[in-house]
């Protein structure tokens, strides 16, 4: 179409130039979906349900808390704050 500047062509499934309520018409009959399934499968709900936690992931959870190495800012900060420390000592 745009190689060979022509106009858009509409055309049925087996490529047979429709006319546009030809083309309205397949559309929908074959893909549009129906008004009674758009409201069947609408969501109610506003938010997320909320789930229940199990002992084991809030036990596991801490433990990771703790196990986790700290963050690179953290040990700049730690380092710059033993080496102030040292130049105030000497």
């Amino acid at each position: 179409m745009l190689a060979r500047a022509t106009p858009h062509e509409l055309r049925d499934t087996d490529g047979r130039p429709v006319s546009r309520e030809e083309a309205t018409a397949i559309i929908t009959e074959r893909w549009m979906v129906p008004e009674e399934v758009r409201r069947r499968r609408r969501s109610k709900k506003v938010g997320k349900a909320p789930h229940q936690v199990l002992s084991g992931q809030v036990q596991a959870s801490a433990r990771g808390a703790a196990a986790r190495r700290p963050s690179p800012r953290a040990i700049v900060d730690a380092a710059s704050r033993t080496v102030k420390e040292a130049r105030r000592g000497a």
